[in-house]
């Protein structure tokens, strides 16, 4: 059982009685899972764990978790968890204790009560559904119910049924549906009971499918149903690959589902950033087992050469500005807020970025995989000087790397011109300006290789700013982004460009850190 627990039960005229409660034997239990829409007035601190009266007042609860004491009453459960009722939310070690106990929480939960209609605790999840306003009628037929009664089933079409819920915007509440075994939802169109029986592994048209009766088709980027689909798809393939894949595709697996739940997960919102590392952590903890391998601030370390290759989404996304509270070391993609992608982790030909060690420090030592207070990575590399202009544009696209100023080389010549640069956020030397800032950054490319397949082809690597003091023996670097060196680019002569000169061009920038001599770094 969890630390904390509430006990509900009924009472007279439509008022529940909700005791919390600690230390309670093994029963079950069912958990909330909601958007909290802000900060909660109602939650449990370490002063009002001090009042001897463990009842709590019906009319100080929020709407839906009023609801929820009223769905677990009706199902006969004498136990329910909600997080800000059950954590004292003033005590940092407790919070990052029991952050690192969602897994249990929510796995041994005998259901969880989803609120995914409600865009806040304030406004609860059991009103009524209007299907006359929401769905267009389309058909009406005659049906006898089992009682011989006869009355009729109408068919909707429902012009929203692809439109997510609110929830579904919420990091934290992706990791409660990753975590939970079976799912009671209250959705805008309908309420939906999910479990593994639901999973529907033999059906030769929705192999892995969940069914939603508002779809006329699946739709493969429909969190609600992906959610689910990951874990179940991740535990299947962890389950048949153990038994028989070679070592290499037993690695190879996990980390790939790995990136594809970060990728999901950091689509989603949080009301305060600095939960990026702890929204995941139990995700983390669960597949960890599998991973065999040690956790370092939402990467593995056993393949971190290849996972420092992560950058932010642009496009739909948007690039946020460099947050201003710490999140996670630089080089990991917690540091930063936005969605987070594994597209240039790929093998390389004669790499010659080499991990020479990895550490962090954890901010609750019994918290494994839970927040940090530092870390960084050794790394032995070849860098190279450049000047980075770069903007306040949150797309990230509006950038202009150039070489230092050199003898023998023209001014209007120092522009890189095949490579890209995809900055981790709006640093706050570029924030004043939407152009191409007057003023560049000095950085330094750390070469990762040189990228041989599945369309990328030519030099990454990370864009680093020195942090140095005179005193550090290695030199001392923050993250900045990463570059591609785009070898197709370079058989696209502009027009009007000097066939020559194009090619003696970008011939220098694919052979960039030729001549470069090997560096111990420090990355944090």
């Amino acid at each position: 059982m969890p630390k904390r627990i509430l006990r509900v039960s009924t009472a007279t005229q439509g008022v529940y009685v909700v005791q919390l409660q600690e230390e309670v034997d093994a029963a079950p239990y069912a958990a909330l899972s909601y958007c909290w829409g802000g900060d909660q007035p109602h939650k449990t601190t370490k002063a009002r764990l001090q009042v001897s009266n463990p009842i709590l007042r019906w009319d100080h609860l929020p709407k839906s978790i009023q609801d929820a004491v009223k769905v677990t009453v009706d199902l006969g459960i004498l136990y329910l968890w909600v997080d800000s009722l059950c954590i004292a939310q003033d005590d940092e070690k407790e919070l990052a204790l029991q952050i690192a106990e969602m897994p249990r929480i929510y796995t041994q939960a005998i259901m969880v009560v989803m609120a995914s209609r409600a865009t806040r605790a304030n406004e609860g999840f059991l009103g009524d559904i209007d299907l006359n306003q929401e769905a267009e009628l389309r058909a009406r037929l005659p049906f006898q119910c089992p009682g011989g009664l006869l009355g009729s089933a109408f068919l909707r079409c429902q012009e929203k049924s692809h439109d997510p819920e609110p929830i579904d915007y919420r990091a934290w509440c992706f990791q409660e549906y990753y975590l939970s075994q079976r799912m009671l939802t209250f959705g805008s169109l309908q309420n939906r009971w999910v479990c593994p029986s639901t999973y529907l592994m033999s059906s030769s048209i929705n192999i892995g499918r969940f069914t939603n009766g508002w779809k006329w088709q699946q739709d493969a980027n429909d969190s609600r149903l992906n959610v689910l689909e990951l874990h179940h798809e991740t535990q299947k393939h962890f389950n048949t690959y153990s038994v028989t894949a070679i070592e290499s595709e037993r690695e190879a697996l996990p980390r790939d589902k790995w990136y594809t739940l970060v990728g999901t997960y950091t689509r989603r919102s949080l009301s305060f950033t600095k939960d990026r590392i702890l929204a995941i952590s139990g995700i983390a903890e669960i597949i960890s087992p599998e991973m065999n391998d040690e956790y370092l601030a939402g990467h593995w370390k056993r393949s971190l050469s290849r996972e420092l290759m992560w950058h932010m989404l642009t496009g739909h996304a948007r690039l946020s500005p460099r947050p201003s509270e710490y999140q996670g070391p630089s080089w990991s993609w917690t540091a930063t807020n936005g969605e987070a992608y594994f597209k240039y982790d790929r093998p390389v030909n004669d790499p010659t970025l080499t991990i020479l060690d990895a550490q962090t420090e954890l901010v609750v030592a019994e918290a494994a995989f839970g927040a940090v207070s530092r870390g960084q990575v050794t790394i032995r590399g070849r860098l190279r000087k450049a000047l980075w202009f770069g903007s306040s544009d949150p797309t990230g696209r509006t950038n202009l790397l150039k070489y230092p100023p050199s003898a023998g080389r023209k001014e209007q010549d120092n522009a890189f011109l095949i490579t890209k640069v995809m900055p981790d956020a709006i640093e706050k030397e570029f924030e004043a300006t939407d152009s191409i800032a007057g003023q560049p950054l000095e950085v330094h490319l750390l070469e990762y290789g040189e990228l041989t397949g599945l369309g990328l082809r030519g030099l990454c690597g990370m864009m680093l700013r020195e942090i140095s003091s005179g005193e550090d023996p290695l030199g001392r670097f923050t993250r900045l982004g990463i570059f591609h060196v785009d070898a197709k680019l370079a058989k696209n002569n502009p027009d009007g460009v000097d066939a020559s000169f194009w090619r003696q061009r970008t011939g220098e920038e694919l052979r960039l850190f030729e001549g470069c001599e090997l560096r111990d770094i420090v990355v944090e």
